[in-house]
Order: structure tokens, then sequence, then C-alpha cells
């Protein structure tokens, strides 16, 4: 079947392309961009026609929504997008589907559980069995922590006082960056302040943590473990120390399953985010949903 013509309205547009909403319009006035009237009267305008428009003006496509399937967020089709950009060695793009994806509407929860984790572990995998180089992993990796930076910095400037904290990072020895950074934009769209402390924390600094910063939430993402027994034993250490400052202490990660997982008295989120998000919402209601601020050309 033949896809339907997408639309957008004057102020997507503006949006997109970096430009104010009376650029669009004078644009319209001028026939650069052709206006098509709905049914109730409002004006929108073709992709198709915006898309030759950044092409021909050599706006900075990375602010185009790359796709129209953004915004029911298909993650087959968003998987295969992002993978490609990260193949292609495209930062651009990278950022362009996670910051597109969160300005549809859809959820970065969804973006972290459904698009970037399973396409980083077909990374991991691909690299594991030889179909990619180490060299080829690592750059993807960065183009990956790349993008997530980027679209952190816009969900940092949405952040308002009175907001609950949430605080935590992976444990000594654990060297991996991304899992952390989802949580990280996971909790600030879901309303919360957040402080990353990243990959290969002591445990005995984030109890400090704990207690100087007086968090509701701590976080601990674990990937790989070089002493389990020792985790166990720091984990209820730092567990106690999280009840004491009246804080929830949540662990993950694929490094905990199984008997490891069971031998952990305390909530445990296995490796979808979403557990966590469901837990920090009981903790603290999310605030209606902020709009990102129009991006900038490059």
């Amino acid at each position: 079947m033949q896809e339907p013509e997408r639309y957008l309205s004057t102020a997507e547009v503006a949006n997109y392309l970096s430009v104010g909403v009376s650029t669009v319009k004078r644009w319209v006035e001028k026939g650069v961009l052709k206006a098509h009237k709905t049914v109730g009267g409002h004006r929108k305008l073709l992709w198709d026609d915006v898309l030759r428009l950044a092409k021909e003006e050599n706006f900075a496509l990375g602010t185009l929504a790359p796709q129209a399937s953004v915004g029911a967020l298909e993650p087959i089709a968003l998987r295969k997008e992002f993978e490609a950009a990260l193949r292609e060695e495209s930062s651009a793009a990278a950022q362009a589907l996670m910051q597109n994806t969160y300005r549809s509407g859809a959820s970065l929860l969804a973006l972290a559980d459904d698009v970037i984790a399973p396409v980083m572990a077909r990374v991991g995998k691909d690299w594991q069995t030889g179909r990619i180089d180490v060299c080829d992993e690592h750059q993807r990796t960065q183009l990956c922590i790349s993008a997530l930076f980027h679209l952190k910095r816009l969900l940092e400037v949405q952040v308002r006082p009175g907001r609950p904290l949430a605080l935590g990072g992976a444990p000594e020895g654990d060297p991996y960056l991304i899992p952390s950074l989802m949580i990280e934009i996971v909790l600030l769209e879901a309303g919360w302040r957040v402080v990353n402390f990243g990959p290969n924390v002591p445990l005995d600094s984030l109890a400090r943590a704990i207690a100087d910063e007086r968090p509701k939430l701590v976080w601990l993402s674990a990937s790989h473990l070089e002493d389990e027994p020792r985790f166990v034993r720091e984990v209820r250490v730092l567990s106690e120390r999280a009840k004491a400052e009246g804080a929830l202490l949540v662990l993950g990660g694929q490094a905990i399953q199984g008997e490891l997982a069971q031998s952990l008295t305390f909530a445990t989120i296995g490796q979808r985010l979403e557990v966590l998000v469901n837990l920090a919402k009981g903790l603290h209601p999310p605030p209606r949903r902020p709009r990102l601020g129009r991006p900038r050309k490059s």
C-alpha cells in the first residue's frame, strides 16, 4: 500500500528548520512552500515540500523528523534507523532520531527500552562474534553516547526547583556508561533532578553521597561485576545507608540475574527501565510534560 502523504503545521516546520513561525508564513505567502487547508481551516505544509526546501537551502537535516513513524514509536523501524545512523557514523542522524522522537510526543522511556538498548546489545554481540571490529564497536558506542548527551542537555533546561533528587551510577569495575546515561534521561523525563556519577563508582563513595545529598531514589546499574560476593556485601551496606536516609535503592542491569538477583532482598528492576520509572512515579508523580526548546541550525 502507498503511504499517505504527511503534513506538518507551520509551527512544526519552524521547529524542525530552526526558523521563526513568521518566516514559514512568509515562505507560504511568497509561494516558496505551498499551504494546504484542512477541513477545519488549518494551514498545513506537505512534508515532501519541506524536505525539498531543506535540501535546496542547505538546512541542517538533523533537525528534521526523519520518519513519520516516530510519533507512533514503531520500534522495528526506529531500530533500523538507529542502526543505520551508527553504521554510517552519522552523529546528526542519531541525535535527530532522539530529539524528534521526544518532540513528536513519544516516550523517551520507550525509545530507551525498545530501540537504544536492543540496538546497543546487538552492537556488543556483533563485536563478540567477530562480525565487527572492536574499533567499530567503540565508534558506534561513542555515537550513541554523544546523541544521549545531546538529548540530556535539552532535557536539563526543563528541570524546575523542588523536583526530587535521584542519584546513582555503575559499581566499581563496571566501565559501561550508556545504561546510567539512559537512566538519567528517563528520570529527567519523569520529572526528577538527577545526579549521575557514571561508571566505576566505589560503593562506599556512593554511600557518602547519599548521606550528603539526601536523595529520594538511588540507582545502581551493573552490567559487569568483577567480584559478586564483594558486590553483595557492599550493596547490603549501601542499602542500609539508603534506608537510613529515606531513599529507595534500586538495582538493575544485565549482571544482576539469577541467583545473584534472588540474593538481593530489595528492589531489582531487571534490564527494562520501565520498572524503574514506575517506581519513580510512585514516589513522585511526574509533572506535565515540558516542551523542548527549538534546536539551533548547525
